[in-house]
């Protein structure tokens, strides 16, 4: 499934992967809806998709700033240069940070030791 989320302790995790479509962006913009609608410290969003749509970035920029009203934090990971780009191009002001796993994403903001594992395959 080209997009997938988990739940571990305080983070939501919403991966998008594969191609791109119609479909998924709407199922991306679902899931991004529901973390947001829930009671969590972290959202980490995986894109992991060698080029990221317009609509998506919209939807990351949207929660984006839906999350910090909210006092969450989310956090981009993504290691795809294409993509790394257009979200790049997409927040001149740099105002989401992007990291190149989760691990670093959750790593940087918590200072823990140990982050919480997050299966990447179905």
């Amino acid at each position: 499934m080209p997009v997938r989320t988990v739940e571990k302790n305080d983070v939501f995790l919403v991966m998008i992967k594969d191609k791109v479509s119609v479909e998924n962006c709407l199922e991306f913009g679902r899931a991004m809806k529901e973390a947001l609608g829930g009671d969590w410290e972290k959202i980490v969003v995986v894109v992991a998709v060698k080029v990221i749509n317009s609509h998506c970035l919209g939807t990351i920029f949207a929660a984006h700033r839906e999350a910090q009203e909210k006092g969450i934090s989310l956090k981009v990971v993504c290691d795809h240069p294409h993509s790394v780009e257009s979200i790049k191009r997409f927040d001149p002001e740099r105002s989401i940070h992007i990291y190149p796993s989760v691990e670093a994403a959750i790593l940087g903001e918590t200072g823990i030791t140990e982050p919480p594992h997050f299966p990447t395959d179905p």
